[in-house]
């Protein structure tokens, strides 16, 4: 009697691990369908991501073209204004017969006469308003005068 005792006890336990094996491979089968489910989901992601690559690829290289573009349409515009005035300082010179060393000699006296008031003791805003000049101009020129001294 023993035997059969314990042969219905092996019996289930032979019953019971089969039953616990089916169960361990169909949750292997799921975790798998979950695996290729996401990994199908990620292969899609990175598909996605690679076409959104291309196209911002190709709207960089529109925009630096519109931009090269735009650049030499400014360039050009750029130089026939300077084409334009150039004609038009020339004329403005010819008409008032503008010298260039005429200029030199009013800046260079400017400053001897803002050397003059400072040796006196005028200070930067006296001479400013003295002579109808800013005071940074009158500081620049007596800084630059100390420089080349």
């Amino acid at each position: 009697m023993i035997d059969y005792i314990l042969f219905v006890i092996g019996i289930g336990i032979i019953i019971v691990s089969f039953i616990w094996i089916k169960k361990s491979e169909k949750e292997e089968q799921q975790l798998y369908k979950n695996i290729e489910s996401k990994e199908n989901k990620l292969l899609k992601n990175i598909h996605l991501a690679q076409n959104i690559m291309n196209e911002l690829e190709n709207i960089h290289k529109n925009i630096v073209l519109d931009l090269e573009k735009k650049t030499k349409d400014l360039y050009n515009i750029l130089k026939s204004i300077d084409e334009n005035m150039g004609n038009k300082t020339l004329n403005i010179d010819e008409d008032n017969k503008y010298n260039k060393e005429s200029q030199d000699q009013v800046e260079e006296k400017d400053s001897t006469e803002i050397f003059i008031l400072m040796k006196k003791g005028y200070t930067p805003s006296q001479i400013a308003k003295k002579l109808n000049k800013g005071i940074g101009e009158i500081q620049l020129i007596y800084n630059l005068n100390k420089i080349e001294e």
